[in-house]
């Protein structure tokens, strides 16, 4: 008898366990013969205050081009500066015998610069689409990040670039879902290739509004370059600013709709 009264409980236990697990989980209405699945799991935790949101190309340039107006004079005051060392270098380049060791040196002072003078002005850009005040010393503020930026960036480059060599889809591909790697790490959100992982879901959730920003900016571009090439030095800046909005409103930090 006490040996049956013991198995009698144990068969309690043993169902109640099995019955409070079934009610934890859930058939898909749509397939009675799916597996069961379990409810309320925890939401995967977003990394470091980023959601993947998805977004419309409208609002980001709307947006975009609200805060560029409040920020006008510092974005083409810091776009005009990266334009004129860029152009500066590459002219003394055509001066010397190409290929040759003074060619290669001036080749890696324009990589160098060029990337350090890019991070200040992505990272004005980033200011300026947060609402707050950039200042034009923002610009010769990102030694914190340039290495990364700098070893990501040619490492990356290297993938697009084999990639259009070889089929090109697989290029263009590499540059719509990976791009807001450069965003992540001036933006101190990652570091180096993990910025590469932690872009990937920012993308995915964005490829049609992504591709129909790389048009909308090409097309800025071009009228600014219509504009007898004046027009670039307000649509240069103008663009980096859509972009920086775009990164921030795909990973969840602000609102733009």
């Amino acid at each position: 008898m006490v040996a049956k009264s013991i198995g009698h409980r144990q068969n309690e236990r043993f169902s109640h366990a099995s019955e409070s697990q079934l009610a934890s989980k859930t058939m898909d209405p749509s397939n009675p013969y799916s597996s069961p699945e379990v409810q309320n799991q925890p939401a995967q935790k977003p990394t470091k205050g980023m959601v993947p949101t998805a977004v419309e190309v409208g609002p980001i340039i709307q947006y975009a081009w609200e805060a560029f107006k409040q920020n006008m004079g510092v974005m083409i005051g810091a776009s005009l500066v990266v334009i004129v060392v860029g152009m500066g270098i590459s002219f003394a380049q055509q001066a010397v015998p190409p290929l040759g060791m003074i060619w290669w040196i001036l080749y890696v002072v324009s990589l160098v610069v060029q990337t350090f003078l890019g991070i200040g002005l992505a990272q004005i850009a980033l200011k300026v689409a947060r609402r707050e005040s950039p200042s034009f010393e923002n610009l010769f503020q990102g030694g914190s990040v340039f290495v990364g930026v700098l070893v990501t960036s040619f490492v990356f480059g290297i993938g697009v670039t084999i990639g259009l060599v070889l089929l090109v889809i697989p290029g263009l591909i590499l540059l719509v879902m990976f791009w807001p790697f450069y965003y992540l790490l001036v933006d101190g959100k990652s570091e180096m290739f993990a910025s590469l992982t932690d872009a990937r879901p920012i993308a995915g959730a964005n490829v049609g509004t992504t591709v129909l920003l790389f048009f909308a900016t090409f097309g800025i571009a071009l009228l600014g370059a219509l504009a007898c090439g004046v027009g670039l030095f307000v649509a240069i800046p103008f663009i980096s600013v859509i972009w920086a909005t775009a990164y921030l409103a795909m990973s969840g930090q602000i609102r733009v709709q």
